[in-house]
Formats: C-alpha cells, structure tokens, sequence
C-alpha cells in the first residue's frame, strides 16, 4: 500500500510539473499574440487615418480651387495679372 502511495505521488508531482511547463508555453504563446494584435491594430488604425485623408484629397480634386493650386505647383503655371518674382541666390 505504501509503494502505491508512493507511485501515485511521483505520478501526480510528474502530471503536475507537465502542466505547470504546459501552461507556461501556452501564457508565453498569449503574450506574443497579444502584442501582435496591438501592433497590428495600431497599424489599422493608421490605415484607417491614411484612408480617411485620401478620401478628402479625392473628394477635393474636382473643385476649381484644386484644380488652380496643383497647377501652380506641379506646372509653374501664374495668372496673367500676377508678376513672377524669382530668387537668383
């Protein structure tokens, strides 16, 4: 009966170590998915800010006020009352 016990015992402390270095791996496991899904939700929430911009540059680009700036700064375009000064340094 006493070897029993004692077999029970060595068993027991075995199954519970196996589940001590079990549940280790699965909670070191659940941190890294867990700092994962951090960094990737802050890199939605700058798609999202991203999207949210580019949506308001399209919305912008039809209207006469766009259209007269990219030209201005894309082709050096001027309007005929205007006079061009130029840095020469």
């Amino acid at each position: 009966m006493k070897r029993t016990h004692c077999i029970l015992g060595i068993v027991l402390t075995v199954l519970v170590a196996y589940g001590s270095l079990s549940l280790a791996g699965v909670m070191s496991d659940l941190n890294e998915a867990k700092a994962a899904t951090a960094e990737l939700e802050a890199e939605l929430a700058q798609a999202h800010s991203k999207n949210a911009e580019l949506k308001s540059d399209i919305a912008s680009l039809g209207t006469d006020k766009s259209i007269e700036e990219l030209a201005r700064q894309k082709l050096g375009l001027v309007k005929s009352d205007e006079i061009v000064f130029i840095d020469m340094k």
